[in-house]
């Protein structure tokens, strides 16, 4: 079918691939495909979540599909990142543009957006605790001296189910838990979340580039992954530690120091190391010619 709706589904393999309609990801469980920046409805033809340039093309509904003839055109990601600003970014750090986008995957798996075109968060309760002093800990939900886990944890050695309480739980809960303590104390609510590319946490925000840590969440909730690549650079360059690890490709110490203390149980030394190598080996990967080619001046 033009738009990708599975009429029927033929292969000569017995290996059932997700991956199908212009080569992207299905999801059996929502019926949508994945392009990155936002999901596209096979059935209604429409992308969910408005296109983030959708005021450039006032004469286009923003959750049409490739101009609504998807016979003639393709759209690869929805949206994405500018490879001109990876290049200034790396350029201004002084690193690969692999470099970055070994971050950039490990921190996200290459995906900045949720399912309904929102920016991934992560909802840290024991920042918040920190930030109101223990003034919200009643409510565990969204304030506890201790983080969120997930849903095992080890506990003297032992590998044991989390209650449900204390475990992080899915995107939707992130969203909800951030509103919620919104109510009570917006700057400690918006400190105490990590945003979109580069998960920087909101308490971050002067390094980042920002006066307020509100000011740097509504930046980052409704600015295009270019702004947050920039929010990235300016952290990292306000961080000489983080900066030398990144050069010298130490992962285990910039992990420590993005990633904080517990960077091992997830890994993210060994992830972005070698998610480093992937793109060491193709840093253009996923992207057109036209876009790697530099334009003559």
């Amino acid at each position: 079918m033009p738009y990708g709706e599975l009429l029927v589904d033929e292969h000569s393999s017995s290996e059932e691939l997700p991956y199908k309609f212009n080569g992207k990801q299905f999801d059996e469980e929502t019926g949508l495909y994945y392009y990155g920046a936002r999901y596209m409805n096979p059935v209604t033809s429409l992308w969910y979540g408005v296109d983030k340039l959708t005021e450039k093309y006032p004469t286009v509904c923003g959750y049409v599909y490739t101009l609504d003839n998807p016979v003639k055109f393709i759209d690869e990601v929805g949206y994405k990142p500018s490879l001109s600003a990876l290049r200034k970014a790396a350029k201004k750090l002084g690193v690969e543009l692999s470099v970055i986008r070994a971050v950039f995957q490990t921190e996200t798996e290459g995906q900045t957006y949720t399912k309904d075109g929102r920016i991934k968060i992560l909802y840290e309760r024991h920042y918040f605790s920190r930030f109101t002093h223990g003034k919200y800990d009643k409510d565990r939900d969204i304030s506890a001296p201790t983080p969120f886990k997930g849903k095992t944890h080890k506990e003297k050695g032992k590998v044991v189910a989390t209650p449900e309480i204390d475990q992080y739980g899915n995107l939707p809960n992130q969203y909800r838990r951030f509103e919620k303590a919104k109510k009570l104390d917006e700057e400690a609510a918006y400190s105490s979340i990590s945003y979109g590319s580069f998960q920087i946490m909101g308490s971050n925000y002067k390094d980042a580039g920002y006066k307020s840590a509100k000011e740097f969440g509504d930046a980052m909730f409704s600015a295009d992954e270019d702004k947050m690549l920039d929010a990235f650079t300016n952290y990292i360059s306000a961080n000489h530690a983080m900066r030398k690890a990144l050069l010298n490709h130490d992962w285990a110490t910039f992990a420590r120091l993005y990633n904080g203390p517990g960077y091992k149980d997830n890994k993210y030394d060994t992830k972005m190391a070698e998610n480093y190598k992937i793109f060491s080996a193709d840093p253009f990967k996923g992207y057109k010619e036209s876009e790697i080619k530099i334009p003559s001046r």
